[in-house]
Parts: C-alpha cells; sequence; structure tokens
C-alpha cells in the first residue's frame, strides 16, 4: 500500500487560509456589488434622486458592510476547517495528560499525515514502550518473587534434614561412634548446602556451571545423598550404576535442589509400603530422571507445588522440561535436561 505524501501542518494551514479567503473575497464581491446593483436599479424604478456625494457614501458603507461580513465568513470558514486539527489537538493533549498520569489509556489513534500523526505516532511508540517496561517490571518482580519463595522452600529441605538428624543423635546417645560419625557427615553436608543456597539469595542468584566429563559420577554422588536421605523411610530402586556414561555442563548446587525437591515431597506424600523408582537415562543429548511413587492419603499439599515449580524453573534453565502423572494412587515425574 502507497503511503500518502507527507504534508507539513503549515502547508494544511495555508490552504485553508486561501480557501477561506477566496471564497470570503467571492462573498464581498457579491454582497457589494450585487447591494449597489439592487440599491441602483430601486433608486431608479422608483425614482428616487440621489446625488454623487449621497451615492458616494452610500457606496463606502455598502463595502465596509461587505467586508465585515467577508470577514466574519472567512473566520467561520476558517475554524470550521481547522475545527478537526483543534479537535486533534485536544485528543493528543489527553493523550500526553493520561501518560503523565500512568494512565493505561494512553493511545490516540492516528489521523492526517502532518506533525500532528508524527506527534501521535511518537506518543504512541512512547506508551508502548512504557507498557512493555512495566510489563516487564512486573515479570522481574514475580520472577525475584518466584525465585525468592523456591530458594527459601529448597533451604527449608536441608535444614528440614538436619533438625532431623540432630534429634536422632540427642535421642540415641548409645549409638556407635562410626554411625555418630555419618549422621555428621550428612548434617556438615546439609549445612554446607544451606550456606550455598544463602550465597546464592545474597548473590542474585549467580550460577555456577561447569563443563563434567564424567557427568555421571557427578549425578552418582548427588544420588547417593538423596538416597541416604530417604532409605531410613523408604525403599529405593535406582539403575545409576547401569546408566551409560555422559558428560555435560552442570551447576551442582541446581542438580542438588532438584533431587532435594524429589527427597522432600517423597518423604511427605510417598506410601512407606511401597518402594520408590529413580531412574536414570540417557537419548541423544537429553538426560532424563524418571521418579515415582505410589502416594499415601493425605490432606494437604503444602509444599507440594513450590517444590514442583521450582523443579521445573530449574530444569528450564538447561532448555528442559517436566511430565507430571499424578493421580489418586501414584505420582511420576519425568525430568528432561538438555546435557
Amino acid at each position: 500500500m502507497t503511503k500518502k505524501p507527507y504534508k507539513t501542518l503549515s502547508q494544511e494551514i495555508l490552504k485553508q487560509v486561501i480557501i477561506s479567503a477566496i471564497v470570503s473575497t467571492i462573498l464581498f464581491l457579491i454582497l457589494s456589488i450585487g447591494t449597489t446593483t439592487i440599491i441602483g436599479t430601486y433608486s431608479y424604478d422608483n425614482h428616487i434622486a440621489i446625488d454623487d456625494l449621497q451615492w458616494i457614501h452610500l457606496e463606502n458603507l455598502i463595502v465596509i458592510i461587505s467586508l465585515v461580513l467577508a470577514l466574519i465568513a472567512f473566520v467561520i470558514l476558517f475554524i470550521l476547517q481547522f475545527k478537526e486539527h483543534i479537535a486533534y489537538i485536544h485528543t493528543l493533549t489527553t493523550g500526553i495528560k493520561n501518560l503523565q498520569n500512568n494512565q493505561e489509556h494512553s493511545m490516540v489513534p492516528l489521523e492526517g499525515n502532518n506533525e500532528l500523526t508524527l506527534l501521535a505516532t511518537t506518543l504512541n511508540d512512547v506508551v508502548t514502550a512504557q507498557q512493555q517496561l512495566r510489563q516487564k517490571e512486573k515479570e522481574l518482580t514475580l520472577e525475584k518473587e518466584n525465585f525468592i519463595r523456591s530458594l527459601g522452600h529448597d533451604i527449608r529441605t536441608p535444614l528440614t534434614s538436619i533438625l532431623a538428624y540432630s534429634n536422632y543423635l540427642t535421642t540415641q546417645p548409645t549409638l556407635p561412634i562410626e554411625e555418630q560419625k555419618n549422621y555428621l557427615e550428612l548434617i556438615q553436608k546439609k549445612a554446607q548446602q544451606i550456606q550455598d543456597l544463602t550465597n546464592l539469595l545474597l548473590d542474585g542468584h549467580k550460577r555456577n556451571v561447569q563443563y563434567f566429563e564424567d557427568g555421571k559420577l557427578l549425578f552418582m554422588q548427588i544420588i547417593e545423598e538423596f538416597v541416604e536421605e530417604i532409605e531410613n523411610t523408604l525403599q529405593i530402586q535406582t539403575n545409576i550404576h547401569t546408566c551409560p556414561l555422559f558428560s555435560g555442563h552442570f551447576d551442582v548446587q541446581e542438580i542438588r535442589r532438584i533431587f532435594d525437591n524429589l527427597a522432600s515431597n517423597i518423604l511427605k506424600y510417598a506410601d512407606t509400603t511401597q518402594p520408590v523408582t529413580l531412574d536414570i537415562t540417557v537419548n541423544e543429548h537429553i538426560l532424563c530422571i524418571k521418579q515415582s511413587n505410589a502416594k499415601k492419603q493425605i490432606q494437604t499439599n503444602d509444599g507440594y507445588q513450590i517444590g514442583l515449580l521450582s523443579i521445573q524453573r530449574l530444569a528450564q534453565m538447561y532448555n528442559g522440561t517436566i511430565q507430571i502423572d499424578n493421580n489418586d494412587t501414584n505420582f511420576t515425574i519425568i525430568i528432561s535436561l538438555h546435557l
């Protein structure tokens, strides 16, 4: 579609002035000549004698009245032509005030093809940019809130383990030294994890992604911690030892948080009489973590969704996804991470 030639506002005003002047001039000529002719004809037909001086005064009066009427017509005609511009200027003014007051409905319609149109286009661009900025601020605020909520939930998981281990040690003073040492090491690991998560919160979510040539070894270590977390309560079956070798870029803290959330949900909602399965598979540079468990009868889902949302956000950092199959009796989650 061909764009209309650009016209300046001064050109449009000049055009309107010329049109108004031409119409007013024609009106002046019609009034002055026509009135003079009518008076001359009337006086001749009725044998009214008018001397030269009277006729000059009469012609001057006719010219003055015709000129005044023509000027009035000029002003009225110009205003009628310019009223659309005046109304559009008012629309622009309203849009600017709405923009200053941060009102959402600040867009103005595009009319004509002059400086006012250019001003309206610029105003709409500013409004669009402001709306995008507000939307971005909302998204960043929501992302920050979700990050803090998710991290708070993830900090609570190792803290709960520390409390459980320490409470067990205080209630079992006759435990063998080796077993006490194992629990103390677990407490130390969880405390270090809390410190790392706290530093992550204070540092503004700075990732520490590293390349692991033997990714399987990394996952074996993390899954070992995962098994230690739940094996006193549930039986777990995993295929990590038969999983093929793989490599990839991982943030250890993020992977640990995924398994901590899995462990937290298992301890809260899994049926302790049924085994928990954890399968790790690798296919075409995609690492799949599949965890399944039978569900016990529960009354609340406190923290359940937060843990799953945390896993989803962590998976997205690896261009991954999660799939959930959750029914009345069983729960299965498949976490896919791109290596």
